[in-house]
């Protein structure tokens, strides 16, 4: 059993060059006596020291809370969170990103909101682009821009819509002891999805399990942290690749979101025949893939007698009845 406090869990893959700046936002957090924290550390197969030069980095700042260092070999965001988890020493988490900022008072406000809130699963705050000076945003990224984690993750302060359903990796605050118990008997099922990069959809699959189990996802907007993107990333070419990355794990969100939409239907007759009715339709008359692909899930998550069962929403039905 974790005890209280919060795990900052700052995962990286090369990011050497990113993690002084990230770790000084961090030495700069203003945390009274009401909880302990630590960083949880994660090395994600680096070739650039990473880990060395985060040990430096921390020292020279005094190392105001304990930094635990682990590597992991797997590629991807989810398996660096597997250990970070399983490592973690405090009943909260907070994910940071090595180019993420938080402002001085995001820890303690992270503590107080879940403190506050027990139905309140996982919470995110708003992210502000940080270029370098003299640097400027190119025209096509707009100040709110969910596939970068930038900018208002809903309208304002409180729960996020079901619609949505979902809140960016970046400074997502959650719940440590939970996150274990959402995992224990279902690894994820991103795993096995063409292209290892697709497990980096982590934190969308994390907020759907979290919703199948009836908890909330929350928006507030005074947790603030800084994205300092580097040129790099402020291409078409990244922009590109991460829209790919996206779509190759949506096959597996959209069945998710299929369950989740039923749940909260209660699979009342009135949805069961506008699905029965007017789906096949709908398959027949789009030409959008992926629409069709949603359209189907529906029908065989409703009647797999006639359309077959789906292997991935048999997965996540059991999931959600367990």
């Amino acid at each position: 059993m974790t005890r209280p406090g919060i795990s900052v869990i700052l995962c990286t893959h090369n990011g050497a060059l990113r993690l002084p700046a990230t770790l000084g936002y961090l030495a700069r957090q203003k945390v009274d006596q009401r909880f302990e924290w630590e960083i949880v550390f994660i090395d994600n197969n680096s070739q650039d020291h990473s880990s060395e030069i985060a040990e430096e980095i921390w020292l020279k700042y005094n190392a105001p809370a304990p930094l635990h260092i682990y590597k992991e070999s797997a590629p991807g965001k989810y398996y660096a969170l597997q250990t970070a988890i399983a490592k973690a020493n405090y009943n909260y988490f907070i994910v940071c990103d090595d180019d993420n900022g938080f402002h001085a008072d995001y820890l303690s406000r992270a503590f107080d909101l879940l403190n506050e809130h027990p139905e309140v699963g996982a919470a995110g705050g708003r992210s502000l682009l940080k270029l370098p000076d003299g640097k400027h945003a190119p025209e096509w990224l707009p100040e709110d821009y969910e596939p970068y984690a930038l900018g208002k993750q809903a309208r304002y302060t409180g729960y996020v819509p079901l619609k949505k359903g979902r809140l960016w990796g970046a400074g997502m605050i959650s719940r440590t002891d939970l996150y274990k118990e959402l995992y224990a008997a279902f690894p994820s099922l991103l795993i096995g999805v063409p292209g290892e990069k697709a497990l980096n959809s982590e934190d969308t699959e994390y907020c759907a399990r979290l919703i199948l189990k009836g908890y909330q996802l929350y928006y507030d907007e005074s947790l603030i942290l800084d994205h300092m993107l580097d040129d790099a990333k402020l291409t078409t070419k990244h922009r590109d690749a991460m829209n790919h990355i996206y779509n190759g794990s949506g096959g597996v969100i959209d069945r998710y979101r299929t369950v989740i939409k039923v749940q909260t239907q209660k699979a009342g007759w009135l949805y069961k025949a506008q699905v029965f009715f007017i789906n096949p339709f709908r398959m027949w008359w789009t030409r959008n893939t992926r629409s069709k692909s949603r359209y189907r899930n529906a029908l065989q998550c409703l009647f797999p007698q006639l359309y077959g069962s789906d292997r991935i929403i048999e997965k996540i039905r059991a999931f959600a009845d367990v």
